[in-house]
């Protein structure tokens, strides 16, 4: 009895303690973590999976498996659904979020009280929830918190926990494993204590509770930084588009004004040339009029005499039986007549005069080029004002006119060089570089020796980086190689070391199309000038291939061509074409007008008609062609008036061609030649003396190793900005297209 009334009389903690013991007894240990999913043939494939595993691996896989599978299960959360600042005012006393996140209560509740100590469960391990993944809409305990940052898909979900929640002390250091206690605000991230010595020094830290604190604060200051950037950004684009409005309507009246002023240009030309031509038929008709009365004049002193030598033979035929008187009268008349008719024919005697045109001053059609300019100026000025000269700056040339009186000599020089269509252009003020080697380089280019191969690239072929029967090669400032690829009908341009960049063109005769491309070359604005041989014309395209111009056709008059086969560009920018079929050469500005030609046939070194193949400028401005069918080389003033010398001949000496093709100038004058038929490259000095050879036949050169035959030739050279040349092979004529995947058209020395 006393011991059952000690046994009922037990105090309440007593009965408490029985009561958890009994709850601790009958509630479930903790569980690995194991995926409930949401869709049963998924749980069930994950737990196939699991019993499959080891029994110390299928902890260890959990992970793992959650992860792969973590997508099929959770809700995702779209950010590009609209949320206004009033859907967060919600009444939640209301609203059962077990039903809203379909989540289980927990049965477990606080002694004493009616409310459950959690009320909701992790959704994937039936304990307690320590938080809750927003994007996801998913309850999670703290190991389940843990794992879900660090599955990278969800390392940015936003993670909300609940009170008394210990999760901080589950966010490890990668690097050190250690609880985050810091957060460094020069990184910008979360450290732990070992990262503030190792990682971190000197950095400023922040005690990860201060942060928290301060955490509104920066949220704010976020938010107004926000929309601080949200309308500066908006009002950027504003005046984005007002600007392109007012860049069109600026640009509209541009057009207008520059048209008008060059129409005043265009009438004071027009009004002098109808000046011009009006004294031209002045001119003529008065020296018509009076050559027509001299004429007239002197017919009839003409018929005077005829009938006074009449008289005077009658006279002397009946001299003996006329009056003494009568014949002394008679020869006295006649004699007076003739004094006459000498008077006439001194004042009637007919002048010789010479009208001579005066051109206009010879540098006026490229000043003419270079009037007006189109500038770009952070404010908007007034023609005419005071700041207007310093926003254009050197944009206004001044046209130089030259109404001095010509000596013989000058006019001379004018008539010469009118009469063969030329416009000498030359410039005043010290000596420049006229002719580049690589136009638009910094660095002064010399040609260095080297014996044998040390790049080679694009082989035989129709692929990017593949030629078929390629002819010019050309280099621009940065190095690249540029190749006019003839039997693909398009040019490709690879690195200096020779990795394939890009390629452009294709058949056809339209824009930026070719048929059988030749020579090439790089201006100072590094345009790409390209000969298109079969179509009869030079294309010009920007540096990325686009196309920008084209000029020429099929023809003989000026600006025509026939076969036309290499190009040059010296720094004024003017390009001289080898006009292989006219036997010529001709010159064209930048836009491709044309400026003045050159012929070859009357030349005495040749022996046959010439047939100029490649072209190039020297330092001095000087033009040198190779003559293919004659066998030389032959050096033009810069004026291309005169031939001032002519080199070699039939041979393979070191001072004879066989077929020169292809060649460039150093800046030094060197000058670098492929002898295609000799199957050599020949170098000489800028006065044509010889300095080496390099062979291309391997059977010539001990240090080739390369796979051409003996029968490739090279067609053209140019030099690298490190002096290094770019020789480009092409197959003999007679020699079938080649089959071996080895051999390689461009050789670098």
């Amino acid at each position: 009895m006393l011991a059952m009334n000690n046994e009922n009389e037990s105090g309440p903690n007593d009965q408490q303690k029985s009561i958890r013991d009994n709850n601790n007894e009958n509630k479930p240990k903790k569980k690995p973590i194991r995926p409930q999913l949401l869709f049963p043939d998924v749980r069930h494939k994950f737990a196939m999976k699991e019993r499959n595993l080891a029994p110390g691996a299928r902890d260890n896989n959990v992970n793992s498996v959650y992860a792969a599978n973590l997508e099929l299960a959770l809700p995702m959360f779209d950010p590009s659904m609209p949320m206004s600042s009033n859907s967060l005012n919600i009444n939640l006393e209301n609203i059962d979020l077990c039903e809203v996140f379909g989540v289980r209560r927990s049965s477990t509740s606080s002694p004493g009280s009616g409310q459950s100590k959690n009320s909701f469960q992790c959704t994937w391990c039936e304990i307690n929830s320590a938080g809750r993944c927003l994007d996801c809409n998913e309850t999670l305990c703290n190991d389940c918190l843990t794992n879900h940052r660090h599955i990278p898909s969800m390392e940015n979900h936003t993670l909300l926990l609940e009170n008394n929640s210990q999760m901080f002390c589950n966010l490890l250091c990668e690097a050190h494993k250690e609880v985050y206690t810091f957060v460094c605000e020069t990184c910008r991230k979360l450290v732990c204590q070992c990262c503030t010595i190792r990682d971190h020094p000197g950095h400023t830290y922040v005690p990860l509770s201060t942060y928290i604190n301060t955490a509104m604060t920066k949220v704010e200051t976020a938010l107004d930084s926000t929309k601080l950037g949200t309308k500066c950004v908006k009002g950027s684009i504003d005046r984005a588009l007002h600007f392109s409005r007012a860049i069109e309507r600026d640009a509209n009246d541009m057009v207008q004004q520059i048209r008008k002023s060059f129409r005043v240009i265009y009438t004071a030309v027009e009004e002098r040339e109808r000046q011009l031509l009006e004294m031209v038929e002045r001119f003529r008709q008065r020296k018509q009029t009076q050559f027509s009365e001299q004429t007239a004049g002197l017919r009839s002193a003409l018929s005077g005499l005829a009938q006074n030598a009449e008289m005077m033979t009658k006279v002397g035929n009946n001299l003996t039986r006329m009056d003494p008187v009568e014949v002394a009268h008679i020869i006295t008349k006649s004699q007076c007549q003739l004094e006459q008719f000498a008077l006439i024919y001194q004042d009637l005697q007919p002048k010789q005069e010479f009208y001579i045109y005066v051109p206009p001053s010879i540098t006026l059609a490229s000043e003419i080029r270079s009037q007006a300019d189109v500038v770009i100026s952070d404010t908007k000025v007034v023609p005419g004002s005071s700041n207007f000269a310093a926003a254009v700056g050197a944009g206004r040339r001044p046209i130089m006119r030259d109404y001095t009186e010509l000596t013989p000599q000058q006019l001379a020089d004018c008539e010469t060089a009118f009469s063969i269509g030329a416009v000498p252009v030359k410039t005043p003020g010290p000596a420049v570089r006229i002719g580049q080697c690589i136009p638009g380089s910094y660095e002064k280019v010399s040609v260095r020796k080297s014996p044998m191969p040390t790049r080679t690239f694009a082989t035989d072929g129709h692929e990017d980086g593949q030629v078929s029967r390629p002819w010019g090669v050309c280099v621009d400032k940065e190095g690249t190689v540029y190749i006019s690829d003839r039997r693909n009908n398009r040019v490709q341009v690879f690195t200096g070391d020779g990795v394939f960049k890009f390629k452009f063109g294709c058949k056809g005769a339209g824009n930026g199309q070719f048929d059988l491309p030749a020579g090439i070359c790089i201006d100072c604005d590094s345009r790409i000038i390209v000969v298109d041989k079969d179509n009869h014309r030079v294309q010009i395209f920007s540096s990325m291939g686009r196309f920008l111009n084209k000029f020429g056709c099929f023809g003989r008059e000026f600006g025509q061509f026939q076969y036309p086969w290499d190009v040059a560009v010296n720094t004024r920018r003017q390009i001289v074409v080898t006009d292989s079929r006219n036997h010529r050469i001709q010159q064209f500005d930048s836009e491709g007008r044309f400026i003045k030609h050159f012929i070859f046939d009357n030349f005495t070194h040749c022996k046959g008609p010439s047939s100029p193949r490649g072209v190039c400028f020297t330092p001095g401005g000087e033009i040198i062609v190779s003559d293919f069918d004659n066998h030389c080389l032959m050096l033009l003033d810069s004026d291309m008036a005169n031939i001032l010398a002519a080199k070699g001949h039939e041979g393979s000496g070191v001072q004879e061609f066989n077929r020169p093709s292809g060649l460039c100038c150093d800046d030094d004058g060197n000058i670098i030649v492929a002898d295609s038929k000799n199957q050599r490259v020949l170098v000489f000095t800028g006065g044509l003396e010889y300095l080496w050879t390099i062979e291309i036949r391997p059977s010539l050169n001990p240090h080739y190793t390369s796979s051409l035959d003996e029968k490739d030739r090279p067609c053209d050279v140019a030099l690298l900005p490190d002096g290094r040349i770019v020789i480009m092979v092409e197959l003999s004529p007679d020699a079938r297209d080649s089959s071996n995947p080895l051999k390689k058209f461009v050789q670098i020395y």
